[in-house]
């Protein structure tokens, strides 16, 4: 992407709740003053939360749409639809962002001097403006150098553009005749694309693949007429949006959009000033913020440091529920007489007791079952901003790296469903970045992202492998005292003392299931795993680290490049091993 300099491209795009929409449209539609009355009446009910006016017993509480923070409208302001669209938007409090297909000295031989003098004017009320680099040379795209005619290349212009501004918007409008042509780049092409990921065979200014997951949108049409057929039926005298067939259509998906974002504020407003400090710190040293950069990184230093938080009161009701299990055991023995008299001696027990201890353990149950589920969405709520941390500051360093690349692109497909709503947030903030210049910093990049990467996965190999060498011993240890155990219990009770040793059965018979128990636990925290994986992440930053001063700056760029596929890889490999669903915020 080419930036082009513009007085508000500056405006914040990093920690506000977002909603955008887009439109593709047809540049010949008849009825304009109608299409502007349908489109501000469907902008208006996006902007009202219309999507919830039906409930059903699945559906969450309605959402105040106030707390959005952003409206914003996606158009590339062809003559037609677009501009219309654009208009509207602006009237309904939509910012406006401007993606042009192709750089705009090109973009301008398709139109009038007076068509272009009208989106000069509508540009003029952008927040941002995107040129999309040439996908080809400039001169097989120019209309002018070829006779006046449009070729496949200028076509694939349009195309990119299309396929632009359905991944960048959560909500698409199309202004259709509901036509099936094949012309490339065209509002039928691109609602195909939409639909089916299929089509747009050109390379894309950014990564795409049929084979990877992409985060459900909503799709809207509205039939048109068109100049072009003049003998058409008048459908658009009855203009009626329609749900486009293969998207969702419950609105849920906007609700649930909407919700995470506002329980992310949330989350994000909890954070003292001295954690968000410390992550900060920790991302930046000693350094200052690279220029452009600002926002993103106190978006990071959110997350990071929500994250912590979450992870710290996670940590809190995991040893609580130890406490809570010694306290129960202690009622136990203090009731039952245990170890002192044997276990279950009716003599020590009177019946009150014997209910009483239903009651607790009953009581205890249903408690720590809730404490658990909390502990869980306590813990799914963490992996979810951990995850977004990790994007934010790769996205950050691909950044610094004078790449526009989306850091999406780069995680691994085997834990899609996990990353979509971590993935729309992401999208938001690297098109707030696509308006920003290019500039490398490699000091910021080789001291802040790869020498301090090689340092962080050579200790946490370390930790991990020495917790899993810990906690083999440990069930290992406790297999040989069962063993020990066994044989104790044989020669008492070879001594006429077994009676008097019932105690001894029961630490017989728990030792292998707290053995297993370690066991289980070391796996399912996966020490032997992430001991590997970070050893091997260790080896990767280490060889960059040794590459770098010798590469040029294109070499860097590649470095960077695999660097940020093989973390944020490992990132969705961990997050699906630990998840394995959803990864949301919970209210």
């Amino acid at each position: 992407m080419r930036p082009i300099p513009h007085d508000n491209t500056s405006r914040d795009i990093t920690s506000k709740s977002t909603i955008t929409v887009s439109i593709s449209g047809h540049r010949d539609c008849v009825n304009p003053d109608k299409i502007k009355a349908k489109l501000k009446e469907r902008l208006d009910e996006i902007k009202e939360g219309y999507l919830k006016k039906k409930k059903s017993r699945e559906s969450k509480p309605d959402i105040d749409p106030d707390t959005v923070g952003r409206w914003i409208f996606l158009s590339p302001l062809a003559t037609g639809a677009d501009q219309i669209g654009a208009e509207v938007a602006l009237e309904c409090g939509f910012e406006l962002i401007v993606p042009f297909p192709m750089p705009s000295d090109l973009y301008r031989e398709d139109f009038s001097d007076e068509e272009w003098s009208k989106l000069e004017g509508i540009k003029s009320q952008a927040v941002q403006v995107v040129e999309l680099d040439p996908l080809t040379c400039c001169k097989k795209i120019s209309v002018k150098a070829n006779g006046g005619s449009y070729t496949p290349e200028r076509n694939e212009q349009y195309a990119a553009v299309g396929a632009f501004v359905y991944h960048y918007s959560d909500i698409m409008l199309f202004l259709w005749d509901g036509k099936e042509e094949q012309a490339v780049g065209g509002t039928c092409f691109v609602k195909k694309y939409a639909l089916t990921g299929d089509g747009i065979n050109c390379n894309l200014p950014f990564h795409d693949s049929c084979l990877q997951f992409h985060p459900k949108k909503i799709l809207w049409h509205l039939p048109v007429n068109r100049s072009k057929y003049p003998s058409a039926s008048q459908k658009s005298d009855d203009l009626v949006w329609q749900e486009l067939k293969g998207t969702d259509g419950s609105g849920r998906i906007i609700d649930d959009w909407i919700r995470l974002s506002q329980i992310f504020q949330k989350q994000m407003g909890s954070v003292a000033d001295a954690q968000i400090q410390e992550s900060k710190r920790y991302l930046l040293g000693d350094g200052a913020s690279p220029s452009g950069l600002e926002g993103m990184i106190e978006a990071y230093s959110c997350a990071d440091g929500a994250a912590i938080q979450a992870q710290n009161t996670n940590d809190w009701y995991r040893d609580s529920i130890f406490v809570m299990t010694g306290l129960a055991l202690l009622c136990f023995c203090v009731l039952t007489g245990f170890p002192l008299d044997r276990l279950g001696a009716s003599e020590t027990v009177p019946a009150w007791g014997y209910l009483l201890m239903l009651l607790m353990a009953t009581g205890f149950f249903a408690f720590t079952r809730g404490w658990l589920d909390h502990g869980r969405n306590l813990q799914k709520r963490a992996h979810g901003l951990r995850t977004l941390a990790e994007g934010l500051r790769v996205q950050i360093f691909l950044s610094a790296s004078g790449l526009r690349d989306f850091v999406g692109d780069f995680y691994s497909g085997k834990a899609p469903q996990e990353l979509g709503w971590v993935l729309r947030l992401l999208r938001q903030h690297h098109l707030g970045l696509l308006s920003q210049p290019s500039a490398c910093n490699w000091g910021f990049v080789e001291m802040r992202w790869i020498k301090d990467q090689e340092s962080y996965f050579s200790k946490k190999s370390e930790e991990f492998a020495a917790k899993a060498k810990k906690f083999y011993w440990l069930a290992n240890l406790l297999v040989i005292a069962s063993v020990l155990l066994t044989v104790v219990l044989v020669i008492l009770w070879g001594c006429g003392a077994i009676e008097d040793n019932a105690w001894l059965l029961f630490f017989i018979g728990l030792t292998p299931a707290l053995a297993a128990y370690v066991k289980v636990w070391s796996v399912i925290h996966g020490h032997q795993r992430n001991a590997e994986e970070y050893k091997r992440m260790h080896q990767l930053f280490s060889r960059a680290s040794e590459l770098w001063d010798s590469s040029d700056d294109e070499r860097k760029q590649k470095i960077v490049r695999e660097l940020a596929r093989e973390a944020l890889t490992e990132n969705s490999e961990w997050l699906y091993y630990f998840q394995k669903e959803d990864v949301k915020p919970i209210n």
